[in-house]
């Protein structure tokens, strides 16, 4: 993780072991993202006119979208636990339970956690 000052925090609801894996998922982890047609094909033409590699323009504009969208995503969160009636930070660990377990990283087990009839993850 960077030391941007706007970079997220891991939750306080993971153990030790869970975020350990988490970090060392985060290092490794790909992110595939296909775009229509054409409009990989302006990104071929960016890229060319900016002397980088598609990749790596599509990884800085990616990242670019998500530091100018901080706020926006915390009040997503904020929203969203609204709604389901639990706090932030339980989106939060949510979010990395999901994903996490929809990636099948071996070190992270899901067999600690439940998910709620509300979609949340939580701990047993």
């Amino acid at each position: 993780m960077s030391s941007d000052k706007t970079e997220e925090t891991l939750t306080e609801k993971l153990t030790q072991q869970e975020r350990e894996a988490l970090l060392e998922f985060l290092k490794t982890n790909r992110f595939p993202v296909a775009l229509p047609s054409m409009r990989y094909l302006r990104l071929m033409y960016w890229a060319f006119c900016s002397e980088q590699s598609k990749t790596e323009l599509a990884k800085n504009i990616l990242a670019t979208r998500i530091k100018e969208s901080f706020a926006q995503i915390n009040e997503a969160m904020e929203e969203y636990a609204a709604l389901a009636g639990v706090g932030v930070e339980d989106i939060k660990a949510s979010a990395i339970v999901e994903s996490m377990s929809k990636t099948k990283v071996p070190e992270f087990s899901t067999d600690k956690w439940e998910k709620t009839g509300a979609g949340i993850w939580v701990r047993k």
